[in-house]
């Protein structure tokens, strides 16, 4: 499995010119990144000098700055933290969520308050008819 790094890097190198943010964003959430996790490591690379950035927040556009020569901390940093990639991908199935009126019809279900109020409300009933 790539970092997101590498795929944003990977991604950018493919096209010849500026790419806006928002195609960087949608390539890498489709691949099963996190938007967030896009922008922090978008940012990082930015702030290393790895991207050109043009334009600033919404109408960005980056593209690989071709004088750039990694540090020797940013070698070490990106070596030893490439684990990470595993942890910002999205789990390829989730559960399923029940719905609320599930879950409080199952509290009503099983609450011994329950039982008393249909009984009142029996009783109740029989008092008005």
């Amino acid at each position: 499995m790539s970092s997101a790094r590498i795929l944003i890097g990977d991604f950018i190198k493919s096209h010849e010119q500026f790419v806006p943010s928002r195609n960087i964003y949608k390539h890498l959430t489709g691949l099963g990144y996190t938007l967030n996790s896009v922008k922090v490591e978008l940012s990082r690379m930015y702030r290393r000098g790895e991207l050109v950035r043009l334009g600033v927040t919404q109408g960005a556009r980056y593209q690989i700055n071709p004088d750039y020569k990694p540090s020797r901390r940013t070698l070490i940093a990106i070596e030893s933290h490439s684990h990470l990639a595993l942890c910002n991908r999205k789990p390829s199935e989730r559960p399923a969520k029940p719905a609320h009126e599930d879950i409080f019809t199952q509290s009503r279900r099983n609450s011994s308050l329950s039982s008393i109020d249909q009984m009142l409300r029996g009783v109740r009933n029989a008092a008005t008819s």
